[in-house]
């Protein structure tokens, strides 16, 4: 009975051990794509700031 559970507790082991090691790559493929998102958003908001400021200032100095 011990030689029977043998293989397929070292199945078990080894295919829950690729499933963590597959889950630890995926988790750390989705903080980049997270990090580069708020990267991305952090410079498309100052981009959007600057160019309200430019039109602000155009409105004022052409329209009033």
């Amino acid at each position: 009975m011990a030689r029977k559970r043998k293989p397929v507790l070292l199945i078990g082991f080894l295919l829950l051990s690729i499933i963590l090691i597959n889950g630890c790559q995926t988790t750390a493929g989705v903080a980049k794509g997270v990090a580069y998102s708020v990267e991305g958003a952090g410079k498309d908001t100052y981009n959007l700031f600057k160019f309200i400021q430019t039109a602000d200032k155009w409105i004022r100095e052409n329209l009033w």
